[in-house]
């Protein structure tokens, strides 16, 4: 039961593995656009793999940020920002419960 609920809510590593290749092909096909970076991260905390995770909010952070510099009505890149943000503290804390 619990497996089937794991693929019916794309949790199962199969599902994150797929979803994660996606995400690596956006981020080829369009390598400036933070949310991406920020989706990316997310999956790399449900599988554990924390460093990866920090990584990729480090990168959609620093996105984000040039984003809202440039843009005339930046609510976008602020939400991915502050998405970034909660990534980037979470994986520190799991990161720091490891070591």
């Amino acid at each position: 039961l619990w497996q089937q609920f794991q693929q019916m809510m794309g949790m199962n590593p199969e599902s994150l593995a797929r979803r994660i290749h996606d995400l690596d092909m956006a981020i080829e096909y369009a390598p400036d656009a933070a949310g991406n970076y920020v989706l990316r991260g997310e999956l790399y905390l449900q599988s554990r793999e924390y460093e990866l995770a920090l990584g990729d909010f480090e990168r959609g952070l620093a996105l984000a940020d040039a984003q809202y510099e440039v843009e005339d009505w930046g609510i976008v890149a602020q939400a991915v920002r502050d998405r970034a943000l909660a990534g980037l503290r979470k994986a520190a804390r799991k990161m720091g419960k490891r070591g």
